[in-house]
């Protein structure tokens, strides 16, 4: 395994990494504080990020950083789910009779905070008329942007720092690639990082240059982000 190879005592691109160890980048720490502030005066915010830009990273962390002790965190998960049976969903989980979450005590207040996530597209569906009244009811808009090339580099360099072991893996070089070809999109780095990891060390190859990167784009990336111009 690679881990061994470069003296890492984690592995460093997956998606198990500790919250508190996790990359975060200006517009996620800007997210981070206002959905705490969602949280703190019980709003309705969407969040939303294209594909692998770290929308699920971003909800555990904030949910990692709430007091147990002040907050009951109810959870659904179905990008099926019709506005009736998600707000049902919610209501049981709570032990509260079927009505308007965000229509408690005729708008008067609302009983929680509530955050939906999902890719970009779910505006389309937002904007869609027979959703008005729950368009008109979002306080806080969120959006995840994709990585840029400095951002690129600061991620992987924080995911290695987690691994431990040597931390001047990939030439500057091998970092434009990846930010090429991964589009500024986490899960996209992940994959082409541990790939080239994985290669490295097959390889016996400590650093990592452009030309492993490379390689590792054309021919172990089938299917995988765009091409680099």
């Amino acid at each position: 395994m690679y881990e061994a190879f470069f003296e890492m005592g984690h592995t460093p691109f997956v998606r198990d990494v500790p919250p508190s160890q996790l990359y975060e980048s200006s517009a996620m720490a800007d997210t981070l504080g206002r959905l705490a502030y969602t949280a703190d005066r019980q709003l309705f915010a969407v969040v939303t990020a294209d594909a692998g830009c770290g929308r699920s990273t971003l909800i555990r962390r904030f949910v990692s950083s709430l007091p147990k002790e002040g907050y009951l965190l109810l959870y659904l998960s179905d990008s099926k789910l019709t506005p009736r049976w998600f707000y049902k969903g919610m209501l049981d989980q709570l032990g509260l009779e079927s009505r308007f979450l965000l229509n408690y005590r005729f708008d008067s207040m609302s009983p929680m905070a509530l955050v939906l996530a999902g890719q970009s597209e779910l505006w389309d569906k937002l904007r869609l008329q027979r959703y008005a009244a729950v368009r008109q009811r979002i306080d806080i808009s969120c959006v995840l942007p994709h990585f840029d090339r400095a951002e690129t580099e600061n991620y992987i360099g924080s995911h290695l720092a987690y691994a431990g072991g040597k931390q001047e893996i990939f030439t500057d070089k091998a970092l434009d690639d990846i930010y090429k070809e991964s589009a500024g999109i986490a899960r996209q780095v992940n994959r082409i990082c541990e790939k080239s990891l994985m290669y490295a060390s097959q390889q016996g190859k400590r650093l990592i240059d452009e030309h492993l990167v490379r390689y590792v784009i054309e021919h172990e990336m089938l299917g995988g982000g765009e091409p680099c111009p």
